[in-house]
């Protein structure tokens, strides 16, 4: 009986001594969660491009507003908009575009998948300038670290650019490497896997970053190089879009801004002066007039009923003072009507 208490004893001491030496009970890092080395370069280069369109859409926007190609929601310049009106692009640019393409272009190039590795770099400059356009000077050095720095610094806006279009001579170098795996059609929302059109899009953004820094640094070499070389983009075939699909549910696959103005009661309004620019000021209407305005009825409600004036309240008003002689108010002719600032 004591020899079996014995032998009792030596198994547990044993048995203890085995689990303390193979077991880590030291863990720092979760294994049920998911490090950017662990993540599909192909699904992830694919969620970049969603998230940049939507990036995109959102500067646009702004863009459109401040220029009085939409209406703007507020009367002036400065109380149109709040630092939280902001939060969505910044959102879009830094967690999603930018996050997601750093990644891509870190696992990509370890595992030589070098065409999604080029198109990120296109994806990531393109943001890049987009940012300094509407912002000015903005985080990039510092900026993704993954280090949980949550102030990065600011960048002068030229030195981003600079960046920027190093990424551009990257990716067009990238593109004519041998990749272990293909860009296809599945991977790729804009161009369906053709890299020749990824490198004419990035040439075309040299283009337009050289031409944008015409004034503060030009060179007129440069410019001169990319217009002889030809591989720019020239024709519709080649444009940088996603085509939307037509299902309206599971999920809705439409084009935002249709369900918006269509479905929603009228998200954006075009700016009366923006479209009398286009068909009035000049001898002839602009040619791309019936391509930037859809006009959903040819007439104007009559301003003499109460639901004509309900639908185009300013028919029934008169022009402020605040506008010139030759300002337009309202009425632009022929079923153009959308609204003044």
């Amino acid at each position: 009986m004591k020899n079996i208490k014995l032998n009792i004893i030596y198994l547990i001491s044993f048995l203890f001594i085995v689990s303390c030496n193979s077991t880590d009970l030291d863990l720092r890092d979760d294994p049920n969660g998911a490090a950017p080395s662990d993540a599909d370069v192909a699904l992830l280069l694919n969620g970049a491009m969603t998230n940049f369109v939507s990036f995109n859409e959102s500067a646009t926007d702004f863009g459109m507003q401040v220029t009085r190609m939409t209406q703007m929601s507020g009367p002036v310049y400065d109380n149109a908009y709040a630092p939280t009106s902001f939060n969505t692009l910044w959102s879009n640019a830094y967690a999603g575009v930018l996050a997601d393409t750093k990644t891509v272009i870190a696992n990509g190039t370890e595992a030589s998948f070098f065409e999604h590795v080029a198109v990120a770099k296109i994806l990531q400059s393109y943001t890049l300038t987009t940012l300094v356009d509407t912002f000015g000077d903005v985080p990039y050095s510092e900026a993704i670290s993954f280090t949980g720095n949550l102030n990065p610094k600011l960048d002068n806006g030229a030195e981003v650019y600079a960046a920027a279009l190093q990424l551009l001579t990257e990716a067009i170098t990238d593109l004519g490497k041998t990749s272990l795996k293909n860009l296809n059609s599945n991977d790729d929302v804009f161009y369906g896997g053709n890299t020749a059109k990824w490198t004419t899009l990035a040439k075309t953004l040299q283009l337009r970053i050289h031409n944008n820094m015409r004034l503060s640094n030009p060179n007129a070499a440069a410019i001169n190089a990319l217009i002889t070389d030809g591989d720019l983009i020239l024709s519709a075939d080649q444009a940088f879009e996603v085509e939307y699909g037509t299902s309206d549910n599971d999920p809705d696959q439409r084009h935002f801004k249709f369900t918006d103005s269509y479905l929603g009661g009228g998200g954006e309004y075009m700016a009366t002066y923006f479209m009398n620019l286009l068909k009035n000021i000049k001898s002839v209407e602009d040619p791309r007039l019936r391509y930037y305005i859809y006009r959903q009825t040819l007439d104007y409600p009559d301003p003499s009923t109460a639901e004509g004036l309900f639908t185009l309240p300013c028919l029934g008003e008169s022009k402020p003072n605040h506008f010139a002689f030759n300002d337009p108010f309202c009425n632009v002719g022929d079923g153009y009507w959308g609204r003044d600032h």
